[in-house]
């Protein structure tokens, strides 16, 4: 089963993904195949496993805001325009996946 394993203090999330999520004005959807590890402290914080890949898109009122992340490559799109994963576009994220349904991350094997 995907999951998405965020490292966040003070333990690490695992989701299932593949949902819509509205509220008022805003509808968001998260899209994975393979492992995706969200590590806040990193330039890109978002990793994918090997053939791994997410997609986010969320419309929020008359902007819709998109990222991808294949191949270690990560794409950030407002309105269709390509913009910089700066420190806005990080907050962003953060809350989206902050906010979503989790369960407690099974322990890792040894």
């Amino acid at each position: 089963m995907p999951a998405v394993i965020m490292d966040m203090p003070p333990v690490s999330i695992v989701m299932a993904l593949g949902w819509v999520a509205s509220q008022q004005s805003t509808q968001s959807q998260i899209r994975q195949a393979g492992e995706v590890r969200f590590q806040w402290d990193q330039p890109i914080p978002v990793q994918t496993g090997k053939g791994g890949w997410l997609e986010i898109s969320q419309q929020q009122g008359e902007d819709h805001y998109e990222l991808s992340v294949r191949g270690g490559v990560l794409r950030y799109r407002i309105n269709g325009q390509e913009r910089p994963f700066d420190a806005r576009a990080r907050q962003w994220l953060k809350h989206l996946i902050s906010t979503q349904p989790a369960v407690p991350a099974p322990p890792k094997a040894s």
